[in-house]
């Protein structure tokens, strides 16, 4: 989506822009061979998906580009990213590469380390492509544009702070979707969350920014804390021309958080239910459960929502307040999704495991929630990212595992030990509780199946069998490993006897900010839990701002980057 993006602005302003998605347009070929580039296997690959290195150098020297603009989402990927750039050069070292992302956004430093880039655009940067190529073309000096790391003429590195957002959301184009391959994207049926209802799907992301303060998210380094946001109106126009153009039958609504302004919220599913599309959607990225009431959740089912994912992080009420600090009460989400499912609602549970300050039986809380709820949650081991609290954390402690690397930031791998677990303890305990949900859920995720194959037989079979032949050999299934389940059994035995044993301790501790940033958009939901001394009985009043500034969070480490050059 960001490609696109940029595409549409450079497109208005007269360039011509091409975009390559190597990832889809490879994707029903055999994969790549690992052994095409041995130096750039992340841990434990064991298969690239997409087209290979020589095909990409072969699309690039046929379109005979002036610049190239390269992204970098995901940290684990980003060898991949820097030996595109080696290409870009090796086929014309006077093509400029630019390089944006979330990984160039946190780590400029070590990115710009690469000599085949020649920039790099930090965080949001429809706005700031556009300066650089205007100065470029101009021979201008770099140095008054936001957010972009460049070499002077001497050689050094040059670091701009991101400082400026678009706030008038409406002024962007709509993504410059005629440049990419759609139909690839229809027959592939491989979306972001994993399920779709239509095939004909597309991605569409409705406002930026995020005021949460959860510490192991990278978001506000390239988006910011402050809540940004599209009219209805331009949001159903860009619909309007997706059913039209694309004849779309499901949107998904890639948003940090859709809900987050909950009137707006409303009308946008009223104004769906007015438009009659009869189109059916989803919020891969999650909701936040404080943003919903049941008059939202059945505005949205009527609308054409499908599935509503809670992103409540973990089971525990210390874990979510003191350590994750985000602002919700656990008992409010049980009758949330009781309600969910009554008006037809699937349900799914977004939880993080493996944070510092994090126990083992806080971890299994989580697991227990989700089985008391009867949701099977996508379940993720904390990451340390680059540009997060969590990182800094890590690091200051000592926390990261010995041969920690970038390339295994992934959901599945263990980045971290801490001193109240170990990297054997967490997985061992994964294993047993994931085997435990597939025990106690089996009666539903064997129906959820069976009642799939019936009312979409072809589309669930294809999904299937895309899913068991493209998926990554990785030990995903270590439920189904002996050894680390008996492991995990012993483990929580040996816990229950340390609990019998240890007089338990109330968990209290100096509250950290439950607040949203820059948010007055929705109502602090009523605490039941103790007060601390200096506390109010309960606090109903919109929630505060922490800090003035907007992007708070954005600025300051964009000013600790900026001082080290």
């Amino acid at each position: 989506m960001g490609a696109a993006y940029m595409a549409a602005v450079l497109e208005r302003e007269g360039y011509e822009v091409g975009i390559l998605d190597a990832f889809v347009e490879g994707w029903f070929r055999d994969p790549v061979p690992l052994e095409d580039d041995p130096e750039n296997i992340p841990f434990d690959a064991v298969e690239r998906v997409g087209l290979s290195f020589k095909e990409i150098a072969a699309r690039i020297e046929a379109f005979k580009p002036d610049v190239i603009g390269i992204t970098n989402l995901f940290t684990c990927q980003r060898k991949n990213a820097h030996t595109v750039c080696r290409i870009v050069k090796e086929i014309d070292r006077d093509i400029i590469v630019v390089i944006g992302g979330k990984n160039p956004t946190a780590l400029t430093d070590v990115t710009m380390q690469d000599p085949n880039i020649d920039f790099a655009i930090r965080g949001e940067g429809e706005a700031t492509m556009l300066q650089l190529l205007r100065a470029v073309e101009q021979g201008q000096d770099f140095a008054t544009i936001d957010g972009v790391a460049y070499r002077d003429a001497d050689g050094t590195l040059r670091v701009n702070p991101k400082t400026q957002f678009i706030d008038d959301m409406d002024t962007i184009p709509f993504p410059a979707r005629h440049l990419l391959p759609m139909e690839l994207y229809f027959d592939a049926a491989i979306a972001h969350g994993g399920s779709l209802i239509n095939r004909r799907y597309a991605s569409v992301i409705t406002s930026r920014g995020c005021p949460a303060e959860c510490f192991f998210c990278s978001a506000h380094g390239s988006m910011g804390y402050k809540f940004r946001y599209r009219s209805v109106e331009n949001v159903l126009a860009e619909i309007d021309e997706l059913v039209k153009t694309y004849q779309i039958g499901e949107i998904l609504f890639e948003d940090d958080n859709l809900t987050m302004h909950r009137e707006r919220a409303k009308r946008l599913c009223n104004a769906l239910i007015e438009r009659n599309y009869n189109l059916t959607w989803d919020t891969p990225n999650g909701l936040m459960a404080i943003t919903l009431d049941n008059e939202l959740l059945l505005k949205m089912k009527q609308s054409g929502c499908y599935r509503v994912n809670l992103a409540i992080e973990s089971g525990n009420q210390h874990v979510v307040n003191n350590v994750i600090r985000k602002p919700l009460d656990l008992k409010k989400v049980p009758p949330m999704i009781d309600y969910a499912r009554s008006i037809g609602l699937q349900v799914g549970l977004y939880l993080v495991i493996g944070n510092p300050g994090e126990t083992l039986d806080q971890m299994r809380e989580s697991y227990l929630f989700a089985r008391k709820s009867k949701v099977f949650p996508h379940v993720s081991v904390a990451m340390p990212l680059p540009g997060t609290e969590l990182l800094e954390i890590a690091q200051k402690n000592g926390y990261l595992v010995d041969g920690f690397s970038w390339e295994n930031l992934t959901i599945n791998q263990y980045s971290m030990h801490t001193p109240d677990w170990s990297v054997e303890e967490m997985k061992a305990l994964k294993s047993v509780e994931e085997l435990k949900l597939r025990i106690f859920l089996a009666p539903q995720f064997i129906g959820k199946v069976f009642r799939s194959l019936i009312e979409r037989p072809v589309g669930t079979l294809t999904t299937i069998a895309v899913t068991l032949t493209k998926s990554s050999k990785r030990d995903t299934y270590s439920y189904l490993n002996f050894r680390w389940i008996l492991k995990g059994l012993l483990y929580e035995i040996r816990d229950w006897f340390r609990r019998l044993k240890t007089t338990p301790q109330s968990e209290e501790m100096p509250d950290r900010p439950r607040v949203l940033r820059d948010s007055a958009l929705i109502q602090f939901p009523k605490w039941d839990h103790k007060p601390s001394k200096d506390a109010p009985d309960h606090v109903e009043t919109a929630m505060p701002l922490v800090l003035p500034e907007e992007h708070a969070w954005t600025l300051r480490r964009s000013g600790k980057a900026a001082q080290r050059h």
